[in-house]
């Protein structure tokens, strides 16, 4: 017995002794998921164009008090007295301190980077033109909305430009970019939603994304704010036109679960 225990440890020495300590000790941990192994499947794709949708329930954008101070600069909301901010909104009192004018731009960045993430990936990974083009036409759709809100809410326009993901600080922290320019690329990407995101979707678990008269709306809303009346009115009226919308039969359904 003695015997076998001499000769099993030399066997465990002699196997320790021949394993690779630079390779064991450099084994990657999959629980941490990163650009560098994550970005390598179409359901990575899939999955990075939900989290650009979900930018759009960010504080500053569509969720939370963003969703009920923003509307007061318009004619379709008022604040209440006890609400300061929204009070500053609508009697344009408010500076680049207001906090939603600091979660505006924060919220909007953050979904302008996550289609970066996507759109710089696409051509890495493996699938369909087909599937490419519609994961391509959803993002810039959503870039383009995004791209929207700060050219219609900071310095006339003028706000940082970026088309990929930053590699570097320097790369992050430009220049503000001409307004022209920043117009230039929301008109090219709603352009490109539009001629590619279909009018709807026959899955039930495609509802709710992006469709071709998303996409024509806000080509509508971005030339009828540059005073193009004549073009936001094609827009328009193609959708009105096509037959897929209706008014609801009464004003207060658009705040119900009207189906």
């Amino acid at each position: 017995m003695k015997l076998i225990k001499i000769l099993f440890s030399l066997l465990l020495v002699c196997s320790l002794s021949n394993c690779d300590q630079d390779k064991f000790l450099e084994v990657d941990i999959l629980n941490n998921l990163d650009a560098g192994n994550f970005w390598s499947s179409e359901a990575d794709l899939q999955s990075g164009l939900v989290a650009v949708y979900a930018a759009l329930q960010l504080e500053g954008l569509l969720g939370g008090t963003a969703a009920t101070q923003l509307p007061v600069r318009s004619d379709v909301g008022r604040p209440n007295n006890w609400n300061a901010t929204a009070r500053s909104l609508q009697t344009l009192s408010f500076n680049e301190n207001t906090a939603v004018v600091k979660s505006r731009w924060e919220s909007s960045y953050v979904g302008v980077y996550r289609a970066n993430q996507v759109l710089a990936n696409l051509d890495q990974i493996e699938i369909s033109e087909e599937t490419r083009t519609l994961i391509e036409a959803r993002t810039r759709f959503l870039r383009g909305f995004f791209y929207y809100s700060l050219y219609r809410g900071y310095n006339q326009g003028s706000v940082i430009l970026l088309t990929d993901v930053p590699g570097s600080r320097e790369a992050l922290y430009q220049r503000l970019a001409p307004a022209e320019e920043v117009y230039a690329l929301i008109l090219a990407d709603l352009e490109f939603a539009y001629n590619n995101l279909p009018e709807r979707y026959a899955s039930a678990d495609e509802i709710g994304r992006a469709t071709w008269g998303a996409a024509a709306a806000m080509l509508g809303k971005l030339h009828i704010n540059e005073r193009d009346f004549t073009t936001a009115k094609r827009y328009f009226k193609e959708i009105i036109d096509s037959g897929l919308y209706d008014l609801v039969p009464n004003i207060e359904y658009t705040f119900d679960d009207y189906p």
